[in-house]
């Protein structure tokens, strides 16, 4: 089970990064992509007892889950595309 949300850094500025997530039981993964579609960022954290989404608990970095990032960008990608949430 996941749950899928969109938003952009910036209204109204077509330049800006478009964040897209995705939050399963486990984990939250968000993406960044720029006007062309890139992956300009990316963000991991595991959730749990502390849910505090801040910087110095991003997993992205850590190598150890890239397997997880792998699978969660997958469903991401299957799901949302370039032009957002998809039904389904």
């Amino acid at each position: 089970r996941a749950v899928f949300s969109q938003h952009a850094a910036k209204l109204y500025d077509p330049q800006a990064p478009v964040g897209r997530s995705l939050r399963t039981d486990e984990f939250r993964y968000v993406q960044w992509q720029g006007p062309d579609g890139s992956i300009v960022a990316e963000e991991l954290y595991k959730l749990g007892e502390k849910e505090h989404l801040t910087p110095d608990r991003n997993l992205a970095g850590d190598p150890e889950q890239r397997a997880t990032i792998d699978r969660l960008r997958k469903i991401l990608g299957g799901r949302m595309g370039k032009g957002g949430p998809q039904a389904g």
